[in-house]
């Protein structure tokens, strides 16, 4: 309720850091600047596990996706080993928490093949489960949220077919297996930008269609349902009001409750703008 963790690459070195906002009434402080690499970095996901550990996925060393635990003491933040996911990667895709000790994470290899391995937490360690499902997704932007205990949503574009593609992943023992997939409909292609989990059965997401359609590139929000093991359009998208129209993936969304979402994204102008 008084801690935001942030990750970033820096401007200069493009090393990524890390570093706490701590939360006084109206105020906003934060901790001690932290270097988790000196290696230059993109791609970069972070989710929180518990209130004091976050795993953090970038692509690192020699384009290597990699993964590691990110520590909290008060406001100080410290990093765990490192473990390689893989090598060569073109995407470390996004990662989410399903429980403290259990996440699912995405990477991709080739702009075609996307894998979705199951990471484990013990203590400050991560490792990985073996045989990663597959789904074909291209190596652009993916977004990912937790469900439940055993499943995760993930969002990014469609191999071969300019569409947004979502894919329901469950958890079983410790193999990842997709369990449904949706190309979503209406416009004629889409960027992932963002998703969060309203309830146990709906996920609003946040898509930026590309393309020659009639109100192509604005941001816009759409809700999913999850049914059990299955995925349902909820409704069609409906358009951000003075959303930019470049096709660009800065845009959020954070769930207030079950009835009220708040979205942030860019306006035509290149302000932010932010709206319940």
């Amino acid at each position: 309720a008084t801690q935001v963790l942030i990750v970033y690459t820096s401007i200069t070195t493009t090393y990524p850091g890390a570093a706490t906002l701590n939360i006084s009434g109206t105020d906003v402080t934060h901790g001690t600047a932290y270097a988790i690499t000196a290696v230059a970095s993109a791609n970069i996901d972070v989710t929180m596990m518990s209130s004091t550990q976050a795993l953090f996925l970038y692509k690192g060393t020699s384009g290597y996706c990699e993964v590691r635990t990110l520590n909290i003491s008060g406001t100080n933040v410290s990093a765990g080993t490192l473990t390689v996911v893989v090598a060569a990667v073109e995407t470390c895709g996004a990662i989410a928490a399903i429980s403290a000790t259990q996440a699912i994470l995405t990477t991709n290899s080739s702009g075609v093949i996307t894998s979705c391995y199951l990471a484990t937490v013990s203590g400050t360690n991560v490792s990985l489960g073996a045989s990663p499902a597959e789904v074909t997704m291209t190596g652009a932007l993916h977004v990912m949220c937790g469900i439940n205990s055993t499943q995760a949503l993930l969002f990014a574009s469609g191999h071969s077919v300019a569409t947004p593609r979502f894919a329901l992943l469950s958890l079983s023992g410790s193999t990842v297996a997709v369990s449904d997939h949706l190309d979503s409909i209406g416009f004629d292609g889409g960027v992932a930008a963002d998703l969060a989990k309203i309830s146990a059965t709906r996920v609003a997401c946040i898509r930026n269609p590309t393309g020659s359609s009639t109100g192509h590139g604005k941001h816009a929000l759409q809700l999913l349902g999850v049914s059990e093991s299955a995925l349902r359009t909820s409704h069609e998208r409906v358009p951000l009001k003075n959303s930019r129209n470049d096709g660009n993936s800065n845009a959020t969304v954070a769930v207030l409750s079950e009835t009220k979402l708040l979205v942030a994204y860019f306006d035509r102008s290149t302000y932010l703008q932010a709206r319940v």
